[in-house]
């Protein structure tokens, strides 16, 4: 298989310094391309965020990593959200995993990747559920249209 790294330009040499020593080492690509790369893609491991909401746009299985930094993680008590992962929230249920704070294993995050890279129950029911999320995204107006009513309203 190919690693393909989204990276934002200006941490981009870093990120390249970082994974040289990597046993598989990634592919650094420009995350303004994200389009380009998802449309590519047969699985991935993301943080949590809206990176996860354009992957399952783009029906790319995932399994998702989020960690509070350390000046937030005492005021991780206020988040009340079910999921951190947006699909998980626009679709109603825990459609992709997840690992939180203490949770983060990357040996988890593997075997979970490993499963959704070949044709199983998780990868198949994830695909289905994401169009649960596209059609639950669709609306009659474009955001921007939506977006200008409440602002209007508000004025």
């Amino acid at each position: 298989f190919n690693a393909v790294l989204p990276a934002v330009s200006h941490l981009r040499e870093r990120i390249e310094t970082s994974v040289r020593n990597w046993e598989v080492v990634p592919e650094i690509v420009d995350s303004r391309d994200n389009d380009k790369t998802f449309s590519k893609a047969h699985a991935a491991l993301a943080a949590s965020g809206t990176v996860a909401l354009q992957l399952a746009l783009h029906r790319v299985p995932m399994t998702l990593a989020y960690k509070l930094d350390p000046v937030a993680r005492p005021f991780g008590f206020l988040i009340t959200a079910w999921s951190t992962a947006l699909p998980n929230l626009v679709a109603g249920w825990p459609l992709v995993p997840e690992d939180v704070n203490e949770s983060v294993s990357p040996e988890r995050m593997g075997r979970t990747l490993r499963r959704l890279l070949s044709d199983t129950p998780e990868r198949a029911a994830q695909l289905a559920g994401f169009e649960t999320v596209i059609n639950n995204m669709k609306t009659k107006r474009t955001p921007a249209e939506a977006a200008a009513d409440v602002i209007m309203d508000h004025i």
